[in-house]
């Protein structure tokens, strides 16, 4: 199963994997980091985790002009795909085209396909891919309860494509937790595997549960307003340092500010401003157990004033960061 990257303009091959090769060990991870300066002005970099029948890619793009990633998949695959940042649209063999936006996951299952991404110009791009044999994924899952209840596993387990846009859902924050924790391997290297395994499996769960609610919500709201509802909801995930205004987020996912509030609110039981706060005091929780000053979280999080941080901190948890740090957090 060999796994391809190509620059089109150019003609020149990125990286080329062979998953099946003996040199891949199954229950090692191995890594390879590619960086190709595509013209004077652009530069194309992907890191890639392997083992027998997995790959794990994290690609950045810097382009000054057009560029099309084309990745060739050799063998039935199953593939997890985001874009987190900058926006595509993406092409398959067979010409049918899907827009990749911002934030938005796409769950497919394929049958040896070509498939290119089209980068715009001048827009720096960055995307997620996880790309797994069929095997591979069937054994992963095999054990799991949870899955006879997956329409995408019997699709896999009976061989019926399923389509880029088919399977789509927001990035939240653990999903985004989960993706990067499989992308960076902070694991020690000799559990990697079983780690990376597990990761997997906790991943295609929360996909699961983050699909079904999503059919669930399509029925409160049209089809177009829950699918902008959605990305805004992913543009926040992403964005939730420097947050746009809701005027700004509404003209982002083109869709009327009042319907955006009030979908946003149907749909996700909170408001846009708590989500956002939401993801800050989470992120706040982390840099706190990673002793980051205080400052330095309220610079991260894009706080102007650091009092004002404090108070929606304490206001949260019932502690100051401060305390925190100190450990004189009062039961």
């Amino acid at each position: 199963m060999y796994v391809q990257s190509k620059v089109i303009e150019l003609d020149r091959i990125v990286y080329n994997i062979d998953l099946n090769s003996n040199e891949m060990i199954e229950d090692r991870m191995g890594a390879l980091s590619v960086q190709e300066r595509v013209t004077n002005e652009s530069e194309i970099t992907s890191n890639l985790i392997c083992t027998k029948g997995l790959c794990l890619i994290e690609t950045s793009v810097s382009p000054q002009h057009q560029l099309t990633d084309q990745m060739t998949v050799t063998e039935d695959y199953v593939h997890i795909f985001c874009m987190m940042d900058g926006c595509s649209l993406g092409k398959n063999s067979c010409n049918k085209t899907c827009e990749f936006n911002l934030g938005i996951m796409h769950l497919a299952y394929c049958k040896g396909l070509e498939r290119s991404l089209e980068i715009v110009s001048q827009q720096k791009s960055r995307y997620l891919s996880v790309v797994m044999s069929r095997n591979y994924y069937l054994q992963l899952c095999f054990h799991e309860p949870w899955i006879r209840h997956s329409k995408f596993y019997r699709a896999v387990i009976e061989r019926k494509t399923v389509e880029y846009g088919e399977v789509t859902f927001p990035l939240d924050t653990l999903l985004k937790r989960v993706l990067n924790e499989l992308i960076l391997q902070a694991f020690p290297e000799k559990h990697a595997k079983h780690l990376t395994d597990l990761k997997l499996k906790e991943l295609f769960l929360h996909i699961l549960i983050t699909f079904s609610e999503g059919i669930t919500n399509k029925t409160i709201l049209n089809s177009d307003e829950y699918d902008k509802i959605e990305a805004a909801k992913a543009y926040l995930t992403l964005h939730y340092d420097h947050p746009p205004t809701a005027k700004q987020l509404s003209r982002i996912v083109f869709l009327n500010e009042l319907k955006l509030k009030q979908g946003f609110k149907q749909v996700y039981h909170t408001s846009i401003y708590a989500y956002v706060i939401k993801l800050k005091m989470e992120k706040a929780q982390t840099m706190l157990a990673e002793q980051h000053s205080v400052q330095e979280m309220a610079d991260i999080l894009g706080y102007k004033s650091v009092s004002h941080f404090i108070s929606t901190f304490k206001k949260t948890f019932g502690y100051t960061p401060k305390q925190g740090l100190m450990g004189h957090i009062k039961k």
